[in-house]
């Protein structure tokens, strides 16, 4: 979909200073030309970020939502439902409607303390987050795994440009806790 007239023929990714090939084609404005080719690396990036990527039903978007998530390792998880995540440092309640997204409460410091996979590792610290204690809107979530630090994608500033947050490690998973 490369205007030869508007676009220069693409040969590399169109981040500054990445040398990479470009792999894929982007749109990422209201504008069809407002687009570019970029290396899958920061394709991901760009798709996970911008909000018009995740709602646009345009051919470029659509396929690069598939092309990129054909290659998620982790799976999202799925609404309806609620889970109670406990991290080391946080507890977070989420609760998704039938579309995938929904809200996050965040409990800074509830956490169950230092994983037994991270022995080796500097204590982990409760951090003051923005949002912390009041319901965050969820664009998504990875599944979340025992052991591993878990994944979502929030509405933290509440106007549509996502923050991608990263939990330390889950350390237990309560699926539809009690009120």
């Amino acid at each position: 979909m490369t205007n030869v007239e508007q676009l220069p023929e693409p040969t590399h990714c169109y981040v500054d200073g990445c040398v990479r090939e470009n792999e894929l084609m982007l749109h990422v404005a209201d504008d069809p030309w407002l687009g570019g080719d970029y290396c899958m690396e920061h394709a991901r990036e760009i798709v996970a970020s911008t909000p018009l990527i995740m709602t646009c039903d345009c051919p470029i978007c659509m396929r690069a939502r598939r092309v990129v998530s054909e290659e998620r390792r982790t799976p999202l998880l799925a609404g309806p439902g609620r889970w109670q995540v406990t991290t080391e440092t946080s507890a977070y309640l989420l609760e998704l409607d039938q579309s995938g997204s929904g809200s996050l409460v965040r409990d800074v410091g509830a956490g169950d303390g230092r994983a037994p996979e991270a022995v080796d590792m500097p204590s982990p610290r409760a951090v003051a987050l923005r949002g912390d204690g009041e319901p965050v809107p969820v664009l998504w979530a990875e599944v979340p795994v025992v052991g591993k630090p878990w994944t979502v994608l929030l509405d933290v500033r509440r106007d549509g440009i996502p923050t991608c947050r990263r939990t330390t490690i889950v350390r237990t998973i309560v699926v539809d806790p009690a009120h």
